[in-house]
């Protein structure tokens, strides 16, 4: 879980994204503002919560360090899809810090 400072008002959802990407294992949504991230994994991705919420950990993993040291420099709201629960961690955080061009 990132840092109440860390995370995504609920005000920023309801903005219009400023730049919209793909990577192979999802999408993301980028918004200005202060640097924070989220990641939301619908039901159609992972049927379980257990499933949904371990993805959304290692999601978090990779984005907490990219908060703290500066290289996100903006909100970023991540989508997986389904290829991102056979994935390896270091798959993801390869694709993930691809996309994010860090």
């Amino acid at each position: 879980m990132l840092s109440k400072k860390e995370r995504v008002s609920r005000l920023t959802f309801q903005k219009r994204p400023a730049r919209t990407g793909r990577f192979i294992y999802g999408s993301i949504k980028g918004f200005e503002g202060h640097p924070s991230g989220a990641v939301v994994v619908s039901k159609k991705v992972c049927k379980t919560a257990p499933e949904r919420n371990k993805l959304r950990r290692r999601i978090y993993s990779i984005i907490r360090p990219l908060i703290r040291t500066g290289a996100l420099t903006n909100v970023v709201v991540v989508y997986p899809n389904a290829l991102a629960l056979t994935a390896s961690f270091q798959e993801l955080k390869k694709e993930l810090e691809k996309a994010l061009k860090t």
